[in-house]
């Protein structure tokens, strides 16, 4: 069941009673512009009218957006925090490196143990070959 139109609030009222006057206007000077004045101060019709056609077209309201979850917040916190937390440990690493403080390789085939071992004394010197 729907309710008259006087049974709607004022305010509602009030706000269609605006929409409707901006409306009629409209209509109104489209419909003129259908016709002129001649030197003699008389209307002239230009042309039959469709009054269908002069009317402005009814403004659409948009709907409104999607609801936000409380998922979507803490999903988009928490890929913000991942993202942070990865450029803070890139900047403290090359903050380190160019104060030549020793890195943790980026490599993961690099081997640590290699760099600091004790060269094997048993080994005979000779010629480096190329």
């Amino acid at each position: 069941m729907r309710p008259a139109f006087d049974d709607l609030p004022a305010a509602d009222r009030e706000a269609f009673d605006k929409y409707m006057v901006e409306y009629v206007e409209a209509a109104k000077k489209g419909y003129c512009s259908n016709f002129n004045m001649d030197r003699h101060h008389n209307v002239v019709k230009e042309k039959n009218v469709d009054i269908v056609v002069i009317l402005p077209a009814p403004k659409v309201s948009t709907p409104p957006p999607a609801a936000i979850t409380m998922d979507d917040i803490e999903g988009a916190i928490d890929r913000r925090e991942s993202r942070f937390e990865k450029l803070l440990s890139d900047l403290n690493n090359k903050i380190d490196r160019m104060n030549g403080k020793a890195v943790n390789p980026v490599f993961p085939s690099y081997d640590m143990a290699a760099e600091t071992a004790s060269p094997i004394v048993s080994a005979e010197s000779g010629s480096l070959q190329i």
